[in-house]
């Protein structure tokens, strides 16, 4: 239900108002990778339990990105967690050159609810 009230109302009224404006509409989301994660799996004879061997050191990074309905794309790679100043951050970047309004859809993360970020887009 609420995907029918988004695609049947909330985003037509997003690109109205992106027309109305001469706004581009970027959809923005965070995503996590690790070094030492692994979904797959292995085998080994049976009665021998498997084994990966691994060196035991893990590095992570984090990464935001954004993309337009038009295939425009704007990413920031982040060491460590993304935090209200790091999403800050990449809206500046975001908004550098922009030649046109940028209207931004973000879901609920907390960061993005974040008052330093609200007082940013204000």
């Amino acid at each position: 239900m609420l995907v029918e009230k988004w695609q049947s109302e909330a985003f037509p009224a997003l690109k109205a108002e992106a027309k109305r404006t001469g706004a581009v509409i970027y959809f923005v989301d965070e995503a996590g990778v690790r070094s030492d994660f692994h979904a797959g799996t292995t085998w080994a004879p049976v009665g021998r339990t498997p084994t990966v061997k691994t060196t035991g050191r893990r590095y992570g990074l984090n990464l935001i990105s954004a993309v337009s309905a038009r295939g425009d794309f704007r990413f920031m790679v982040q060491e460590g967690n993304v935090t209200a100043e790091v999403f800050i951050e990449f809206l500046k970047r975001l908004l550098r050159g922009a030649e046109q309004p940028i209207i931004l859809v973000v879901d609920g993360h907390p960061i993005h609810k974040a008052k330093s970020v609200k007082t940013f887009v204000e």
